[in-house]
């Protein structure tokens, strides 16, 4: 019998560890699953947090046109063009019912025999040069009152890549941007003039 006696001590003492095991786990898994509750807070408050910041950033790059982009313009249609200013807007929307037609554009700037449209790009790309000759012709139907002035297109950014800024030399669009990081210029004046 003292084998048996053994055996159910063992028996008892295994019981009791795999009832300590349990409790354990247990105590383990109610740790992580609040741990995992608390990660999943947190990732959610940080995607809170950055759809914030990228909501501002996003308004930010929308206000582009007005606090880099139309500043710069006047002065770049003087220096540039020799012209003076008569009439000045910055996103301009029309509608005309009678061609069912509308169109809204980042600056218009018009001078005596000129009128100046410049299309402002946060991240200017190919696709954007190329549509900007769609704007120009929505542009025309939309404000016929300009027909005997030259129209002169402009794509404006804060940085335009060198191949891009080749790209509009041959569409003859000009390119306003930051020239050195310093100040706003036409990146592409001569080259046009030479076309």
């Amino acid at each position: 019998m003292p084998d048996l006696r053994v055996r159910v001590d063992t028996l008892e003492d295994t019981m009791k560890l795999l009832a300590e095991a349990q409790i354990n786990t247990q105590a383990e898994l109610s740790l992580l699953s609040r741990e995992m509750k608390e990660f999943k807070d947190e990732t959610r408050d940080n995607q809170k947090k950055m759809n914030k910041q990228w909501g501002a950033l996003s308004n930010k790059l929308g206000t582009i046109v007005e606090d880099k982009i139309a500043p710069a313009v006047m002065p770049a249609v003087n220096r540039y063009f020799n012209r003076e200013v008569i009439d000045f807007a910055v996103k301009v929307r029309r509608y005309l019912k009678a061609i069912d037609t509308k169109g809204e554009f980042d600056v218009i700037a018009v001078c005596e025999d000129m009128v100046f449209l410049v299309e402002a790009k946060s991240s200017p790309a190919m696709d954007n040069i190329t549509s900007f000759h769609n704007t120009i012709e929505r542009f025309n139907l939309l404000f016929p009152e300009y027909t005997g002035k030259k129209l002169i297109p402009i794509i404006a950014s804060i940085y335009i890549p060198e191949e891009l800024i080749q790209f509009c030399t041959k569409e003859g669009f000009y390119d306003l941007a930051f020239r050195e990081w310093e100040y706003m210029d036409i990146l592409n004046f001569e080259d046009i003039q030479l076309n």
